[in-house]
């Protein structure tokens, strides 16, 4: 599903209009953006949670030629979700 089937797809359940589901999209999305940009996490109960985290730099080695190379610390965007969200996921399964 992309993002315009999603649009559709809650205008449709929820009776809201296309344009009101999309602005309120670009909205969450921005304001995720912004409280991750500050350091905050974003807890969406039954969704999970949106957090950065810090990988460490680390000596990684080449397996063909033996070489060692340095990674250097990086930031990274995560998101753990919630285990209602996993139980429904696997319940369809």
């Amino acid at each position: 599903m992309n993002r315009k089937e999603l649009i559709e797809e809650i205008s449709k359940r929820t009776g809201v209009k296309k344009t009101d589901v999309k602005n309120m999209m670009l909205s969450f999305t921005d304001i995720v953006g912004e409280k991750l940009g500050e350091g905050e996490s974003v807890n969406i109960t039954g969704l999970g949670t949106f957090y950065v985290s810090e990988r460490t730099e680390y000596i990684s080695k080449d397996i063909n030629t033996g070489l060692r190379k340095k990674i250097p610390k990086v930031t990274v965007l995560r998101i753990k979700f919630s285990d209602l969200l996993k139980k429904r996921v696997l319940s369809m399964s």
